[in-house]
C-alpha cells in the first residue's frame, strides 16, 4: 500500500524493510546486517530475523548480524560478543543466558537474554508440534511451563522499567 510513496513518507520500520529488500535483491552470497531490526516492532523484527536465518539455512548464504537484542541473537547459530573491536566471548545461542555475566552487564540484560531463550524454546515447541514430533500433551506441559517462566521474567523486567 506504500508503493507510490517517497522514502521520507515511510515510517522508520518501513524504510528499514525496504533497505533489507534492496540489500537482498541481487542475491548476494554474503549478507552483512547491522542492527537490521532496530526500527521494527517485535513482530516485524522476528519476521526479518527468521528471513535472515532462512537465507543461511535454506540457501547457503553467509549472514552476519550485529545486534544488541538478545531476542535476535538467540535465533542464530553462533554468537560472538565484541567489546572495543575485540572478541571477548563466543557462545552457542543455548549458552547465552547462562554465560558468565561481565561486571558491566546488567541484571536486566541477563533477564532479557533468558526471556529471549525461553521465547525461542516456545517457538521450537510449536514447530515440533506442527511437524508431529511431539504429542499435544507433551507440547501442552512444556509450553505452559515455559509461558509461566516468560511471564515472570516479563513482570520482573516491567517492574524494573524495562
Amino acid at each position: 500500500d506504500r508503493l507510490h510513496h517517497k522514502p521520507h513518507e515511510l515510517s522508520g520500520g518501513q524504510q528499514q524493510r525496504v533497505a533489507i529488500a534492496v540489500a537482498l535483491a541481487n542475491d548476494p552470497p554474503l549478507v552483512l546486517a547491522d542492527e537490521p531490526t532496530a526500527e521494527l516492532d517485535t513482530e516485524a523484527a522476528l519476521s526479518v530475523t527468521n528471513l535472515l536465518v532462512k537465507l543461511s539455512e535454506d540457501y547457503g548464504k553467509t549472514v552476519v548480524i550485529s545486534t544488541h537484542d538478545p531476542r535476535i541473537a538467540v535465533r542464530t547459530h553462533r554468537i560472538l560478543r565484541l567489546e572495543d573491536g575485540r572478541v571477548v566471548g563466543e557462545y552457542k545461542p543455548i549458552e547465552l543466558p547462562t554465560a558468565p555475566a561481565k561486571s558491566e552487564q546488567s541484571i536486566a540484560e541477563v533477564l532479557k537474554a533468558k526471556l529471549a531463550s525461553i521465547e525461542k524454546e516456545m517457538e521450537d515447541l510449536v514447530e515440533k508440534l506442527r511437524k508431529g514430533e511431539i504429542s499435544l500433551e507433551e507440547f501442552d506441559l512444556q509450553y505452559v511451563k515455559l509461558r509461566g517462566y516468560a511471564e515472570v521474567l516479563r513482570d520482573i523486567l516491567r517492574s524494573a522499567g524495562h
